[in-house]
């Protein structure tokens, strides 16, 4: 079930994920991939495991039992599979005496359960083999099997008037043992009658003959039809894990390569930003409205990618993305908000809010604000903004030059230990 949950969630996601674009279609046909291959390796067993090469292995706790390990051995050419029996690490007799004591002092609450008393058993007794922070292993019996059995229930015949059941437990650590005794005072049970316990019963019923090869399970109970299923030892759920790790290293992959994507975008904007202000500045000085210098930019940027469709490079470029340049993208929007009759101020707005840096949001409250206070002066400021902006353009060109220096130091170390082992290498072989 927690395999078909896994592959749910896995295949869910992926395609959640794909509608919303955060991972691509390959990564979300790998997912799907995965999650149905692992569904297949729970449907058919999964993994098989392989053999390892061991020379030790870790005992058992102290005061745990013993297991059960198998191995395959190799004599010579022929492998034979042996099963050892692990013991864990032995106690010390004094260890031992002190965890049955420790364990003796607790029993008396231990086993009662729902019950208040042992002087009045209604409810079924917590008869454990091993309880827990106890290392101890308890064996019970009683000598009243029919009224109280060794694993705690109560009988269907106990009378009313209740019935006393000497409960004895053997309590063993290695080679320590004591024995726990308490007359208990049983009652008819209060409890609510347990279906897994009636079906547990029916099963006991029918299989009283122990020397049947098989472990036969009712088809029945009161009338009612049983339909028996056992879990598989499939092991897909390794394959469905993978798939759900990979689906999240996808969403991260993909996010990484927005914010490259966002941030190549940005920097392609900055480096149009000189340019774009000058040329506003210059239609501007020619005469023309702003509305008139946003309409001829995006004319010519439309007018340049026609011409430059009928051309092969332009067929080539057109197969990946980020081929338009994204100032001139926001400026057709624009032009198309305009024609819709949207106002400048609010076109001026959004085109800042689309562009994100902070250049074009300036550029943006300027052009507002001409709009609002008169279009006096704001040539002048536009080739202000001009220079300001070719000077921070050349300021962000000699930082990056910087880091290229910076990155190159790294090369040229390499170079020079190379050059210097082929220098020394010779001398140190005459000596």
């Amino acid at each position: 079930m927690k395999e078909v949950i896994a592959a749910a969630l896995a295949v869910s996601g992926a395609v959640i994920l794909r509608r919303k674009k955060k991972i691509s279609i390959e990564g979300m046909l790998l997912v799907l991939f995965l999650a149905g291959g692992g569904i297949g390796y729970c449907m058919f067993a999964g993994f098989s495991g392989e053999w390892i090469p061991v020379s030790a292995v870790d005992k058992g706790e102290k005061g745990s039992s013993s297991s059960e390990m198998e191995f395959q051995v190799r004599v010579g050419e022929t492998d034979s599979q042996v099963t050892l029996e692990i013991p864990a690490v032995r106690m010390e007799t004094e260890e031992a005496d002190a965890e049955i004591a420790a364990l003796m002092l607790r029993l008396d609450t231990e086993i009662l359960g729902e019950n208040t008393s042992l002087n009045e058993i209604c409810y079924p007794l917590l008869l454990k083999e091993q309880y827990p922070d106890s290392p101890v292993q308890v064996q019970w019996q009683t000598d009243a099997p029919d009224d109280l059995s060794w694993e705690g229930t109560l009988g269907a015949e106990i009378p009313d008037e209740g019935a006393d059941v000497l409960l004895i437990g053997d309590l063993r650590l290695q080679n320590s043992s004591e024995t726990y005794q308490r007359m208990v005072r049983v009652y008819p049970s209060k409890a609510p009658e347990d279906l897994p316990d009636r079906i547990r019963q029916a099963a006991v019923r029918l299989n009283q003959e122990e020397t049947e090869p098989v472990y036969l399970l009712p088809d029945s109970l009161d009338a009612v039809s049983l339909a028996w299923y056992r879990m598989s030892d499939a092991k897909g759920w390794y394959v469905l894990c993978i798939a759900l790790f990979l689906l999240a290293g996808l969403v991260l992959v993909q996010q990484e390569k927005q914010r490259e994507a966002q941030k190549n975008r940005y920097n392609l904007l900055d480096r149009e930003y000189p340019e774009l202000v000058s040329r506003m500045q210059m239609l501007l000085g020619a005469g023309l409205s702003m509305r008139m210098v946003l309409e001829r930019l995006a004319r010519e940027y439309r007018e340049n990618l026609r011409m430059a469709e009928k051309t092969e490079k332009r067929r080539l470029l057109q197969k990946r993305s980020g081929d338009k340049n994204p100032v001139y993208e926001e400026l057709l929007i624009s032009c198309r908000e305009l024609e819709n009759g949207m106002s400048e101020a609010e076109v001026y707005r959004r085109f800042g809010e689309r562009c994100g840096t902070p250049s074009y949001r300036g550029l943006s409250l300027m052009l507002e604000q001409n709009m609002t206070k008169g279009g006096q002066g704001l040539i002048r400021l536009l080739e202000q903004e001009t220079l300001e902006a070719f000077e921070a353009r050349q300021r962000k060109a000699r930082q990056e030059g910087e880091k290229v220096s910076v990155r190159l130091l790294l090369p040229m170390g390499m170079m020079l230990v190379i050059a210097l082992a082929l220098i020394m290498l010779p001398a140190f072989m005459t000596l």
